[in-house]
């Protein structure tokens, strides 16, 4: 067990440095370089409602690069989106979600923490996961599909969702060290 988790720490630490806007390789915005470096400063002060809400602005208006950022946090910090709650279902189905919409950037970073999450939590559609690995070109394509196929739902969909759920008890994000998938010990 001890294997497999450091092979997901070594895969996942990759992707870590991308989905928070590092790696030179990116194709980042000016406006998405400034809003990923805010965001991790306000996680490092334990402002995580801040964080989510930046970035989350920046993927509901289609940048592929925020739903990777907001998967990463989730997957390696234990960002909790607004509503939700901690359990491995919840949190792996918000991972699962933004990775696939992450993908239609191409970036293979993005692709491999997809893959990772993809096995991770069991969802194994195999239609989705063959169109991504057999033509990573496509990955919008594939996206699309997946979409069609109420594999991932659609984006206002999931933006409703979330708003619902905001309305809560739990009404901001928030950031719970035992919520992510890797545990803190192995944290990059």
């Amino acid at each position: 067990m001890r294997i497999i988790a450091f092979v997901a720490f070594m895969l996942i630490a990759g992707v870590c440095d991308n989905a928070y806007g590092d790696d030179e390789s990116r194709d980042l915005s000016s406006v998405e370089k400034a809003t990923f470096a805010e965001a991790d400063d306000e996680m490092s002060r334990g402002h995580c409602g801040v964080a989510w809400n930046s970035v989350w602005d920046l993927f509901v208006g289609g940048s592929s690069n925020a739903s990777g950022w907001l998967a990463a946090a989730i997957v390696l910090k234990g960002l909790v989106p607004p509503g939700s709650t901690t359990d491995g279902i919840s949190q792996g189905r918000h991972a699962f979600i933004l990775t696939a919409y992450s993908v239609a950037s191409g970036n293979s970073d993005d692709l491999k923490l997809f893959r990772l999450i993809h096995s991770a939590i069991g969802v194994h559609n195999t239609r989705f996961l063959n169109c991504i690995d057999n033509q990573p070109e496509n990955a919008q394509s594939c996206l699309n599909e997946a979409i069609e196929n109420g594999v991932v739902p659609k984006l206002d969909s999931y933006a409703e969702e979330i708003a619902l759920l905001a309305q809560g008890r739990l009404s901001e994000a928030r950031c719970d060290p035992e919520a992510a998938v890797l545990p803190p010990e192995l944290w990059p």
